[in-house]
Parts: C-alpha cells; sequence; structure tokens
C-alpha cells in the first residue's frame, strides 16, 4: 500500500456510493463509487472496500474478497442492523464503523486498515465477534449467555480474551471500538479468521 489508499465505496444506492467516494477524495483518498458490483469490478486496484451492510449480499461479497486474498473490508451500518454487522465480520471485514461517524473517523479507520492489510492485527474469532457486538448492543454477560446458549463462566472467558485483544480497559472502551465512536484505529482487528 502506498500513503493513498486506493477505495472502493459499495452500496446499492450510486448517489450514496458517488458522495462518500467524493468525501474520500477530498480527504486525499483515491475512491470510487460503485453501486452495482456484479458486472465484476477488479478488486485488485483496491487496498480496501467500503461497503455498506445493507447491501445486498454483503456478508458474501466480504467472504468472496476475504477468500481471495482481495483487499480488506470495512462495512458501515448502524445497530439496528446487529446481525447483518456480525455476519460481515464472521466472513472477514476487517471491521465496521458506524453510520453516524464523521467521514473523518470513516477516513482514519480506512488509512488504518490499508496500512495494516487484511491479515494485520490479532484477530477476535467469531464467538467474540458475537460477544463483543452483543456488549456493544448494551447487553449484561447473563443475557448474552442466554442469547448465545453459553455458560455464564464462557462469557466472562470470551470478555477477557476480547478484552486483551483488543487491548481495551473495560468493556464499555471495547464497545465504543465497536461501533467507531472511539479507536477506528483498531478495526482491523476485528474480524474473524
Amino acid at each position: 500500500m502506498n500513503n493513498r489508499p486506493t477505495v472502493a465505496v459499495v452500496d446499492r444506492c450510486s448517489l450514496y456510493a458517488q458522495s462518500v467516494a467524493a468525501w474520500l477524495r477530498q480527504l486525499g483518498l483515491a475512491a470510487t463509487g460503485h453501486h452495482d458490483v456484479s458486472d465484476g469490478v477488479d478488486w485488485n486496484g483496491y487496498d480496501v472496500v467500503v461497503m455498506n451492510v445493507a447491501y445486498p449480499g454483503s456478508a458474501g461479497l466480504v467472504a468472496r474478497l476475504a477468500a481471495s486474498g482481495g483487499p480488506a473490508t470495512i462495512v458501515v451500518g448502524s445497530g439496528e442492523r446487529h446481525e447483518s454487522v456480525v455476519r460481515c465480520l464472521q466472513a472477514g471485514a476487517a471491521g465496521f464503523v458506524s453510520a453516524t461517524e464523521s467521514i473523518d473517523s470513516l477516513a482514519a479507520a480506512i488509512t488504518e486498515t490499508a496500512r495494516r492489510g487484511s491479515l494485520g492485527g490479532r484477530r477476535l474469532t467469531s464467538r467474540q465477534t458475537q460477544v463483543l457486538a452483543l456488549i456493544a448492543a448494551g447487553r449484561s454477560n447473563r443475557e448474552i449467555a442466554v442469547r448465545l446458549g453459553i455458560r455464564l463462566h464462557t462469557v466472562k472467558n470470551h470478555v477477557h480474551a476480547i478484552l486483551e485483544k483488543l487491548e481495551a480497559g473495560s468493556r464499555a472502551e471495547a464497545a465504543a471500538r465497536f461501533v467507531g465512536a472511539a479507536g477506528l484505529a483498531r478495526t482491523a482487528a476485528w474480524s474473524h479468521r
């Protein structure tokens, strides 16, 4: 990667994809917007793909890019699409940025993700990603255990591992990183192996 990451912005709304790409170009990134990727986009020309989590088949596209050694993917969305975010992270997305974040925060996440690459950082397992998403949704350890059908002690072990891998001092800090409120430079460490 050079100092100016190349970025593909993917959204089913052409206007949104083109607008985000234009904003990123103003911040010095080489960005292009795409609203239909079924016609065979050459992903080799990109360092990072920014994809709206609501894009049809987003998790499948993330999985194909990850399996082929393509560019790292960052998904953008809201907490209301919690399950879609988790599916994308489990499929191999390098990170998540909340749709409520600024374009500057997104650019910072892109730059760091491109710097680290899609395989950089200490990654969370699929289950740890699920636990982190539920922490970010405000669930207690007991509620997480019930939701996932696992023991409370197991949840505590997952929380400990998450805090250690993300180098977070608390559940709140880990949750803030997950939703993009802080620490976006760590997004590259949040995908499933």
